[in-house]
């Protein structure tokens, strides 16, 4: 078992990858899209989204795939959480991405949650440290456990 790890981060931090998941497009009951399973990223270029926060890591994450897929995303509203995202999708506010882990099944109405097939829409979480090594034992007993191994 070896462990992913990353040139080192900003800093004199090293990061090391510690989960991976797919993004899903997160679109309103009677969408045009919601027929569908599986979309590319390019097929929500004229939606509206309602996304995080500006300057936050999943903000930047969901600008950037959406340039891959040959726009630029339109922002009609804010959020601070996953929750409140998918609420505003499902009442017709815009759609949005969600990472797969929080996808919420209490909605009603519940938005549609459809597998984007191109481009590669993934979020990574990693774990950082500095550079010259823990200073708390118990921490560094953790990252084996914590960081994903390939």
């Amino acid at each position: 078992r070896r462990h992913r790890v990353a040139a080192p981060a900003a800093g004199g931090m090293t990061r090391a990858l510690i989960h991976e998941e797919e993004l899903l497009l997160a679109v309103p009951e009677g969408h045009p899209l919601a027929t569908k399973h599986e979309v590319s990223l390019s097929d929500a270029a004229e939606e509206s989204f309602v996304v995080t926060k500006p300057d936050t890591e999943f903000r930047n994450l969901a600008v950037e795939l959406c340039r891959q897929a040959g726009f630029k995303m339109h922002a009609a509203f804010e959020a601070d959480h996953f929750d409140s995202l998918q609420a505003y999708c499902a009442v017709g506010m815009g759609v949005a991405l969600i990472p797969r882990s929080v996808v919420l099944n209490t909605l009603t109405p519940a938005p549609r949650y459809l597998r984007i097939t191109n481009p590669e829409a993934k979020r990574r979480l990693w774990l950082l440290w500095p550079q010259r090594g823990f200073q708390n034992k118990a921490a560094e007993a953790m990252v084996p456990y914590l960081v994903k191994t390939v």
